[in-house]
């Protein structure tokens, strides 16, 4: 599609056992992520916004699930990562940890001793 960036690729499919898992026909990708499954190719081509994925973030980089591809690097899970870090950390991002707050309750020591003789009794 001229106007969206996308590279203009002539989209032919041919079903072959190897893209048939359990009855299921599997598409690959012909345009950014060539040889790739994707669940976005149709028989007439990628049907993502704009008709291509997205290269990852500066953010996405050290993730294990970003995978270089003929055409540059590209998240193996989402098709647009930078939606992902709009709002915070990606939740599919393999190199971020994530932090546990830990809940520091403090009880009134008076009170705690007027459960146990309570719990005594």
């Amino acid at each position: 599609m001229p106007g969206y960036g996308s590279p203009s690729v002539h989209h032919s499919f041919q079903i072959q056992e190897s893209n048939v898992k359990g009855g299921l026909i599997v598409m690959v990708c012909q345009t950014v992520k060539t040889g790739a499954e994707c669940i976005f190719m149709k028989k007439n081509g990628c049907s993502y916004n704009g008709g291509r994925c997205y290269p990852v973030v500066e953010s996405c980089k050290g993730c294990d699930r970003a995978a270089e591809y003929s055409a540059g690097i590209y998240c193996k899970t989402y098709c647009e990562p930078s939606i992902k870090w709009a709002k915070g950390s990606c939740n599919f991002a393999t190199h971020v940890k994530k932090e546990v707050k830990e809940n520091t309750f403090k009880l009134n020591p008076l009170k705690a001793s007027k459960r146990n003789i309570a719990q005594k009794a």
